[in-house]
């Protein structure tokens, strides 16, 4: 049986004028819609899913398919309950973010009461510039606690929280549209802002993703990054900075003899050439021979289906393996 969208227990005006009614419309008939029915096409071939819970996948992982494994990286965001339910499998407790508004008021984003950690071990999150929003607030909790590693590049950097206001009917139109304002930002146990600056990551393991082109700070009318005072919690430091450092330095000298990584990178330098130009050659057979390097880089490298070739994620594996090898000999 297809999972089913709950119906929204209360009004949809019901938080107004906190969030307009028009907000939580949208974000229960649309977004979370979106949510189940991607859910469902997902497992549609997996029937024997159906019936479990995240907590469920979590504690049995390799239960779960490969051809529907995911990552952190590439994941824009989306429920903000979601995410902190989702920090809450892997945290005792929380909290795990702040947010402040315009009249510089703080709220604390605690663990869900009927979320409880289902997984202790050794933890890593792997992301990249498409990292946004809501996954960063998980990112960011896991990195705040100590509680695991996070590998990849810098996130997307949007730390801030949207209302849709609709604009009142007149007697010539039904609806005159909306306009969305930005009502607050998010904030990190340790003060920070994810707003621009996004999440740093322990390891970095860069991917093919232009730098130049995606981010929040590329936006003109982005906010600026910005600090509260720090959330009062209790570190698990599961994973430290010592530890970080050495992790860092193995990966480092590994990288260095890994032939297939090198070139990785050499293709990844090319790219980012062409991209970066601030021109574009008349010559015919210079852009064709370009646009051909780019397709065959794109060609090489990308294999969404076949975690084996995806080179991003062996290099990871080999970080998580030094990982627990350094955390069994502690």
């Amino acid at each position: 049986m297809a999972y089913q969208l709950p119906a929204l227990q209360y009004p949809f005006n019901a938080l107004e004028p906190s969030i307009d009614a028009r907000t939580m419309e949208i974000h229960h008939d649309k977004h979370h819609a979106t949510y189940v029915a991607n859910l469902n096409n997902t497992i549609k071939d997996y029937p024997d899913l159906e019936a479990k819970t995240v907590g469920d996948l979590v504690s049995d992982l390799a239960a779960v398919p490969e051809a529907i494994r995911t990552a952190v990286r590439n994941n824009g965001g989306g429920a903000l309950e979601e995410a902190l339910k989702l920090a809450g499998l892997f945290i005792s407790s929380g909290p795990y973010g702040q947010m402040s508004n315009a009249e510089v008021s703080f709220k604390m984003f605690n663990s869900d009461e009927n979320t409880r950690q289902i997984y202790s071990g050794p933890l890593a999150v792997l992301v990249n510039r498409y990292t946004a929003s809501a996954s960063e607030i998980f990112a960011a909790a896991i990195q705040d606690y100590g509680r695991g590693l996070i590998m990849g590049e810098r996130t997307y950097g949007k730390g801030t929280i949207q209302n849709i206001i609709t604009i009142p009917a007149s007697e010539k139109l039904i609806e005159h549209g909306s306009i969305k304002f930005t009502i607050a930002k998010f904030f990190r146990l340790s003060g920070k802002s994810t707003q621009n600056k996004g999440i740093e990551p322990d390891i970095i393991i860069p991917s093919m993703i232009s730098a130049e082109r995606v981010g929040e700070e590329l936006y003109s009318n982005s906010l600026p990054w910005s600090t509260i005072s720090p959330a009062l919690f209790e570190k698990s430091n599961e994973v430290n900075v010592k530890e970080i450092n050495a992790l860092r330095s193995n990966f480092q000298q590994r990288s260095l003899k890994d032939t297939l990584y090198q070139q990785y990178l050499g293709d990844r330098n090319t790219l980012d050439q062409i991209r970066n130009r601030t021109g574009v050659t008349l010559q015919e057979s210079l852009y064709r021979s370009e646009m051909d390097a780019v397709k065959a880089i794109d060609k090489k490298w990308s294999h969404p289906d076949d975690s084996s070739k995806d080179i991003i994620l062996q290099e990871a594996l080999g970080v998580i393996s030094d990982y627990i090898t350094l955390k069994a000999a502690s």
